[in-house]
């Protein structure tokens, strides 16, 4: 019981992370995709998804990460303008890369608070899309 109310409220929580993200991307600041990186990529030999923010502009204070849909909350803040993070994946999700959306919540000195999300690929697959949104 504990296990099916704990995957109604993660995928409530993401809805409503995606929900706000699509909202917010109708009113997101011009040039982000170029500015604010975002990858995440899973290697299967290393059994884990290393994580790559960048911002060009270097404009980035704060950055808040987390790996959505995990049995264990996992949640990283960041100063600064760039980081690498390891996550460990013993095993693709059955269900998919989507059940794990990537998302990056950052303080802007210039964009001001935006969130950004993406999913996990393997290497020699189509990067997903990043998506924008001011929150």
């Amino acid at each position: 019981m504990v296990s099916r109310t704990f995957a109604i409220s993660a995928a409530s929580m993401i809805t409503i992370l995606v929900v706000s993200l699509v909202i917010g991307a109708v009113q997101t600041p011009q040039g982000l995709d170029g500015t604010l990186l975002l990858d995440a990529t899973y290697y299967k030999n290393d059994g884990l998804v290393v994580i790559i923010f960048e911002d060009k502009s270097n404009k980035t204070s704060l950055a808040v990460l987390e790996v959505l849909g995990m049995d264990t909350s996992f949640q990283r803040h960041y100063t600064g303008a760039n980081f690498t993070q390891h996550v460990k994946f013993d095993a693709p999700p059955k269900l998919g890369w989507k059940v794990h959306p990537v998302t990056v919540a950052i303080t802007h000195d210039e964009f001001g608070q935006i969130g950004i999300k993406t999913e996990i690929h393997e290497p020699g697959s189509p990067k997903p899309p990043i998506i924008y949104g001011c929150l």
